[in-house]
């Protein structure tokens, strides 16, 4: 939704940790698009059988606050790192979050050559592991 209509993929794998439902999105530039986007993400997710879930992508949120959070609370969002722009970082906008069940060995954003030249933005990455 929003003036500005962006995407979100959805996979869900068979992995060595159980099933796990992957959502890649990118976010609107504008702030109230972007809440109503990821609303609508955790909408549809919710009408889906029970897994674990990673969200990931470009969230184009500035903000410091924690404002994505917030708007979805069964999900913890990991400690930004700067992606943005990629020949010298300093937004946050990449963003990984995890639902229930999932937790986070590491994780960071993958500054070797070439990914500056691949894209404006350095992918970001996590190793994930079931929640004992």
């Amino acid at each position: 939704p929003g003036l500005e209509p962006r995407g979100a993929v959805r996979v869900e794998f068979d992995t060595p940790i159980g099933p796990l439902r992957v959502v890649g999105a990118h976010l609107g530039l504008v702030a109230s698009y972007r809440h109503r986007q990821i609303q609508h993400i955790a909408r549809e997710v919710a009408e889906l059988p029970d897994m674990p879930t990673v969200w990931a992508g470009d969230f184009n949120d500035w903000s410091r606050q924690p404002v994505l959070d917030r708007l979805i609370p069964h999900m913890s969002f990991l400690p930004p790192r700067p992606s943005f722009p990629s020949p010298s970082p300093l937004g946050s906008l990449d963003r990984i979050a995890l639902g229930r069940g999932l937790r986070a060995l590491d994780h960071g954003v993958h500054a070797a050559r070439p990914a500056h030249v691949a894209s404006d933005h350095l992918p970001v990455w996590a190793d994930i592991a079931a929640q004992g």
